[in-house]
């Protein structure tokens, strides 16, 4: 009799440390996302609070790892606004809302061609996923960065100034922008050219028998006969410019148009940034 309660006892025992846990013990993510919810209707200081106790209680919470993150960038707390976007894409790589977070701060540490990136990732997600949210605004932010993406004469200088005698040659790709169908610059293009222009001129100075290849290239949009012969005519209007405003002798310059043979960027599914690094000149030193 006695064994038979004592094995009874244990069978108990046994089924208890299979049943589920109490409905009572509540999932911290869940909390997180009512604390989330709350701050979304508190002023910044008390919905700062609110972020931060709901990240403490799930720390891979990404809205609430994003909106932490606008208010330390309000703040001007930039350096911890960027980790806390970093951490919130880390969370969820999908989450379309930190990438043009990033490119907020990149804008504003004048980090441009990081913050087109950024922009644009922001607008492939949120075209990905149906959503209109913000895009308007996103794509006006990446041309206004794409517009402040200037390659510097230095670093032109620095590329090409070093003649090689073996090995690849020298060569800088330069996004510098046309009017459509034609060989007239746009936006920051007249910027750009005076910075190859004043690079070439240094490169020529400093290396006496220097020869450059200028090499046209376009996006994918039309027909690749036809952007052939026009990346050759915008390279030709670069090299002819050169010539007359810098008096070298035009031998010095070689000219090819690529089109769209030679991408460097993707530039498909509304892809502009990666358009937009695609039309470009490439300088090459090809003297030996």
């Amino acid at each position: 009799m006695k064994t038979t309660h004592l094995a009874i006892i244990v069978n108990l025992l046994f089924l208890s440390l299979l049943a589920p846990l109490p409905t009572w013990a509540a999932n911290p993510c869940d909390e997180a996302n009512n604390l989330f919810k709350q701050s979304l209707n508190q002023p910044p200081a008390q919905a700062e609070d609110s972020l931060k106790k709901a990240t403490q209680k799930c720390p891979n919470h990404a809205p609430a790892l994003n909106n932490l993150a606008n208010i330390k960038e309000k703040q001007g707390n930039l350096s911890e606004a960027l980790r806390l976007y970093k951490k919130a894409i880390k969370a969820d790589r999908q989450f379309a809302h930190a990438y043009a977070g990033i490119g907020d701060v990149l804008m504003k540490q004048r980090d441009y061609q990081k913050a087109a990136k950024f922009f644009q990732k922001f607008l492939t997600l949120q075209e990905k996923q149906g959503s209109s949210d913000f895009v308007s605004k996103y794509k006006g932010l990446l041309k206004e960065a794409q517009n402040h993406i200037i390659v510097s004469a230095s670093e032109i200088y620095q590329t090409l100034s070093t003649k090689r005698s073996i090995g690849p040659p020298k060569v800088v790709d330069v996004p510098i922008q046309f009017n459509t169908n034609s060989t007239e610059f746009k936006g920051n293009a007249k910027q750009q050219y005076g910075q190859i222009a004043e690079a070439v001129r240094d490169v020529f100075k400093t290396d006496k028998n220097s020869k450059i290849r200028i090499e046209g290239h376009t996006d994918n949009q039309g027909k690749a006969d036809y952007n052939r012969g026009l990346s050759a005519k915008r390279a030709q209007k670069i090299k002819e410019q050169l010539v007359k405003e810098l008096n070298l002798p035009a031998n010095r310059f070689e000219v090819i148009g690529w089109g769209e043979e030679k991408p460097i960027a993707r530039c498909n599914n509304g892809d502009e940034h990666g358009c937009f690094l695609n039309r470009r000149v490439t300088l090459v030193r090809i003297d030996r």
